[in-house]
């Protein structure tokens, strides 16, 4: 492992409780660690049936692997990643309640059985499209944020442009078959990656059942359905996010699972059978976990910063309240910046919480542990403040102006105090 040490120094404040001090400043460390790229050879990609595929570490984005990266194919219903998105960007109130249109009737497939004049909120919509995997319920939200499918479809693509995704292109909202419609598992992954910060996607793709109300003629016929991706009932650590099948577009999906090495996204389009869909992503989850460097941070009691006290020429050491470990992909660099205050305020207890260390990957936080005071420090005594005035006009300045000036000082502070004593007595 490559070591690249750099330390950045920079004033967290100028204004010192005392002319006491040195001008000490207070530290940033940034330390940084580049993972080796050597460990992508530790391991042989698994044999996979998949048409094109990829793995990616959901805190950096960076790709670990990838076959077919950038060919475009089908992705049938992993087209609605998208649709969400869309319906997500739009609307404001998801409790909103939406009748729906005659069109709904006209797609099969997967439908949670709409017909026109059924009336579910958008959220309950949402559950339809993304948990079951609705084709009705992509025409009936299509219908709803973009007043026909069309437009609603031209949205998509002007969203795919905006966000970069140069290989998609989206020809109906449910993700059918149809000419033109195609994306590549870099552009899928990279939607993924971006819709699972939307804290509504994230909750309902990760779910595998919902309730729905009934038909219009029989609303209290509660329509109950459950998701089609095995991986969320076989593995707790799969979080979502979409399956597909079409004929053309052969089995596919996009994952999203946490591994002991971090989060990670596994894509695969054109898989040949479900079963070997979820054994390939299973194979590829742990391959790409095999590909991380496990780092950790200096353990806890390790001096990371050294603040100045008040009246004092010992500056307080603050220590790592406990060692941050975690898994970094190869290439990717860690760094940590400790953000420590400019001078401590007294009276502090030993143990206290007075700075911060914050980690990265990639310029991604990643995680943050205390900076906690290595010794009690009680407030100071008017002995020790006045003894420390002296000190530091006789010591530092060195001009009798200044003695003068701070003995000044010291004079009316005595007065004052004894002024106040003599008043208590009263």
């Amino acid at each position: 492992m490559t070591i690249r040490l750099s330390r950045l120094l920079r004033v967290c404040g100028t204004a010192w409780p005392t002319a006491l001090q040195r001008p000490v400043l207070a530290v940033a460390v940034i330390l940084a660690v580049t993972a080796p790229a050597a460990a992508a050879a530790a391991a042989t990609p698994p044999p996979i049936k998949a048409k094109a595929a990829l793995i990616m570490d959901a805190r950096t984005g960076r790709i670990l692997w990838a076959f077919n990266a950038n060919v475009s194919r089908p992705m049938a219903s992993t087209t609605k990643i998208m649709t969400a998105r869309i319906v997500l960007l739009h609307v404001r109130d998801l409790n909103a309640v939406v009748t729906a249109h005659g069109d709904v009737t006209t797609v099969d497939e997967s439908t949670i059985g709409l017909h026109a004049g059924d009336r579910l909120t958008v959220m309950q919509l949402l559950e339809g499209l993304l948990i079951p995997s609705a084709n009705d319920a992509a025409v009936d939200l299509a219908d709803y944020v973009g007043g026909s499918q069309s437009r609603f479809v031209a949205m998509m693509n002007a969203e795919a442009r905006r966000l970069g995704l140069t290989h998609t292109h989206y020809a109906n909202p449910h993700g059918l078959d149809a000419p033109g419609h195609y994306s590549t598992v870099a552009d899928l992954t990279r939607l993924a990656r971006i819709e699972m910060r939307d804290p509504v996607f994230a909750f309902v793709v990760k779910r595998t059942r919902a309730e729905l109300p009934g038909p219009a003629d029989h609303p209290r016929q509660e329509r109950i359905v459950r998701s089609p991706d095995t991986l969320l009932y076989s593995y707790p650590w799969v979080k979502g996010v979409k399956t597909g099948m079409t004929d053309d577009a052969g089995w596919c999906v996009v994952s999203y699972g946490h591994r002991s090495s971090g989060w990670m996204y596994v894509t695969v389009l054109g898989e040949p059978t479900p079963a070997r869909r979820q054994s390939d992503v299973v194979a590829l989850y742990r391959y790409g976990t095999s590909l991380y460097t496990t780092w950790s941070s200096p353990p806890a009691g390790a001096v990371q910063a050294r603040v100045p006290v008040p009246y004092s020429h010992t500056p307080l050491s603050l220590v790592v309240s406990k060692a941050f470990t975690t898994g970094v992909p190869p290439g990717a660099q860690v760094t940590w910046k400790v953000e420590a205050p400019a001078a401590a305020h007294l009276p502090l207890a030993a143990g206290q919480a007075l700075g911060t260390m914050r980690f990265f990957i990639d310029g991604h936080a990643v995680g943050s542990r205390p900076l906690l005071a290595d010794r009690s420090v009680p407030a100071p005594s008017w002995w020790h403040r006045d003894t420390a005035r002296l000190h530091d006009a006789w010591g530092r300045r060195g001009h009798v102006v200044h003695w003068l000036h701070q003995a000044g000082s010291w004079i009316v502070d005595r007065f004052r105090d004894l002024g106040q004593r003599i008043t208590s007595l009263f």
